[in-house]
């Protein structure tokens, strides 16, 4: 016997029915189904449940013999409540919230793969659905080193169309850490960031505050950036050849009358100021190098590539049987003896990784598959089970199912240390492409940095050698004698210190003159994890028409990654987030009246 609950959905739903087909029926038959159905409502009243029950056992009949919905109406039902769900979902995803998963490392360690994210869109204005514009949108809202939402549109992304709900053409969404805001001077030293503001703010505790320690950020992710080629033609040499980074040009090299190589360095931070002589002083490049392990006769070396230089430019083959200026970098290296390797190790971080058949690859590099008779550039280790597996400061893990991590067991291949896992791992764990790790190719290192802090050396964040290890004291004397024994201004890879004055406060007129200003109406969104990280390095800054929201909640996978994320603390309440949610309070009252009203007794029923 149907509850006087499903008794009573059956007469609303007879209701809805007769009123939108009585009109097609015959008299008798409308009159019986409005006979039956005001019996039925008194019955419902009185609460009667027997006798609710065998009258909607007689609506059900009677719909199926004369209120039978046709083809046509199912489509219509169908249609109109896709096109009322997606009209909903999208203002609800566009002004008030979204439920976002991470799909690459790009901010590890704060978000890892496949992390669901609760955003919220109304932190610092109110988005108009569909269109790159707010109302009441607070700049002072967007807070340094906090974590922000944007859209790609009208930025220089590649692959950055998508759809929406498998129909409508869109642009992707990317979540970056915003280390500048309109203004703001910016200089790199150590992976940290020190500048100021448009009114000569120092902001330099804002960019590196005490609990984000553990975050770094370098200032490029190549130290040619992006290379085009203005008027490309068929002559011999490609002329001129531009450097973009930060999606700016910053350099340019081109070939004079006389067939010599000149250059011109293109930015200053200043308009009308002069540009700095050296291409290495631009936002801190010299502070910085990339590095990889090398093999040489059976010793592995930690090998740096340093001081990007123009002075020193040359023609190299292109590809297209041409010849092209090249920009010159410096190399140096450290002798590693099992000491250094363990250390190495024992601070190993890694984008996540599949291993397949001793062929690995990483996670988010679905093609080409690992499938025999596929060509692909993917390293092979021997002995590692398969599965897909991460480093985080040098602990190895099992990923499992929807992101759920594990720690391997300490008798795991991955927890068992040796100098040609060392070194493996740290050639490969960002890219996992041989290409990458070659010494036949010019310039092609790993995507591995290393930098000087308060003179220790860092590797992956981490300090590798301490100032006054001998390791590192042994390669400082030698880079220095080496600058005073070079003909050609040699510069060493060595701690060239913040940039502080002698009194202890920040260097202004140093910044100003070698600096990153960040534009007006934009932001740089550099990722956490600026080893495998596209962004603001890439395709430059993020317009603020863009900007979408905050990312505030961690919600999967179980675990210590669970929880709110680590960001400076936004307000709780804004103008924007009070006008929607009670925009949003209104429309469930107003429902619910609705709804209610619908569904009270008596109601009309038509004849």
């Amino acid at each position: 016997m149907y509850r006087l609950k499903k008794s009573r959905s059956i007469f609303y739903h007879t209701i809805k029915i007769f009123r939108k087909r009585r009109k097609r029926l015959r008299d008798d038959t409308r009159e019986e189904i409005h006979n039956t159905l005001s019996t039925f409502q008194d019955t419902l009243i009185s609460k009667n449940t027997e006798g609710a029950h065998n009258l909607a056992k007689k609506c059900e009949l009677l719909s199926k013999l004369h209120l039978k919905k046709t083809f046509f109406d199912h489509i219509l039902e169908v249609f109109f409540a896709l096109v009322f769900a997606l009209v909903v979902a999208t203002v609800v995803r566009q002004m008030w919230f979204e439920f976002y998963q991470i799909p690459s490392g790009s901010m590890r360690p704060t978000l890892k793969e496949n992390d669901r994210l609760l955003v919220s869109k109304t932190q610092f204005g109110i988005n108009i659905p569909l269109m790159l514009k707010h109302f009441m949108f607070k700049p002072e809202e967007v807070k340094r080193n906090g974590i922000f939402i944007f859209n790609g549109e009208n930025m220089d992304i590649p692959d950055n169309y998508t759809r929406y709900f498998y129909l409508f053409p869109g642009y992707k969404q990317y979540v970056k850490r915003v280390m500048g805001k309109p203004g703001d001077t910016l200089y790199f030293y150590g992976g940290q960031i020190y500048g100021f503001d448009k009114n000569g703010k120092d902001i330099t505790q804002e960019l590196q505050p005490d609990k984000l320690a553990n975050i770094s950020h370098v200032p490029f992710m190549s130290f040619e950036g992006k290379v085009k080629f203005p008027n490309r033609d068929k002559s011999d040499v490609i002329s001129p050849v531009l450097l973009y980074q930060m999606n700016l040009p910053v350099a340019k090299m081109y070939l004079s009358p006389l067939k010599q190589i000149k250059y011109d360095i293109l930015y200053s931070a200043e308009k009308n100021a002069k540009p700095v002589d050296r291409y290495g002083a631009l936002w801190g490049f010299n502070n910085y190098a990339t590095a990889q392990i090398v093999n040489k006769k059976g010793k592995y070396q930690l090998e740096f590539q340093h001081s990007p230089s123009l002075k020193n430019a040359k023609l190299v083959d292109t590809i297209y049987h041409q010849k092209m200026p090249v920009l010159t970098t410096s190399k140096s290296a450290i002798p590693l003896d099992d000491r250094i390797l363990r250390i190495i190790y024992s601070n190993m971080t890694t984008a996540r990784f599949v291993v397949k058949d001793g062929t690995l690859r990483r996670h988010s590099s679905t093609n080409p598959p690992i499938k025999k008779g596929v060509a692909n550039n993917y390293p092979k280790f021997d002995g590692i089970p398969n599965g897909t597996y991460e480093f985080i400061d040098g602990v190895p893990y099992r990923i499992y199912w929807q992101g759920i991590s594990k720690q391997v067991p300490p008798s795991h291949p991955l927890a068992e240390y040796s100098a040609k896992k060392a070194a493996f791992f740290f050639n490969m764990g960002m890219s996992f492409d041989v290409r990458l790790a070659s010494e036949t190719m010019m310039n092609a290192y790993p995507s591995r940095y290393a930098f000087f802090r308060h003179n220790s050396l860092f590797l992956m964040d981490k300090v590798l050698l301490t100032h006054t290890d001998p390791a590192l004291v042994t390669f400082v004397n030698r880079e220095l004698q080496r600058q005073k024994s070079s003909a050609d201004n040699y510069i060493p890879f060595i701690d060239k210190g913040p940039p502080i004055t002698n009194k202890g406060e920040l260097d202004m007129k140093f910044i100003k003159r070698t600096g990153l200003k960040i534009p007006e109406g934009h932001y740089l969104a550099l990722g956490d994890n600026y080893s495998m990280s596209f962004d603001s390095r890439g395709f430059g800054f993020v317009p603020q028409d863009n900007v979408k929201g905050v990312p505030e909640f961690i919600f999967w996978p179980p675990g210590s990654q669970m929880g709110f994320l680590h960001q400076p603390l936004y307000p709780l309440f804004t103008l924007s987030r009070i006008i929607i949610w009670c925009l949003a309070l209104i429309v469930f009252i107003i429902w619910g009246i609705i709804s209610s009203k619908r569904h009270s007794l008596p109601t009309n029923i038509p004849k």
